[in-house]
């Protein structure tokens, strides 16, 4: 019996996990982000992070169609 109880809650838990993760997907008719982002850069100008962020920016800025402003500081 106790086979049967947890094959029940098992299906329970999967379907209170699908159901959360379908809440959490943001609509289609929402536009994010709405106004530019800035992406805050902790190192140098010029450094490893700071190449590698303004590569992420880019391609951030072309999937959004928002422009990324990467901020060293």
């Amino acid at each position: 019996m106790s086979a049967h109880v947890s094959l029940h809650r098992r299906k329970f838990m999967l379907s209170a996990a699908m159901l959360a993760a379908s809440a959490a997907v943001p609509s289609r008719a929402e536009t994010y982000p709405v106004k530019p982002v800035r992406f805050v850069v902790p190192s140098a100008v010029g450094s490893g992070t700071d190449i590698l962020a303004r590569i992420l920016g880019n391609r951030l800025g072309e999937v959004w169609q928002q422009q990324v402003v990467v901020d060293n500081r």
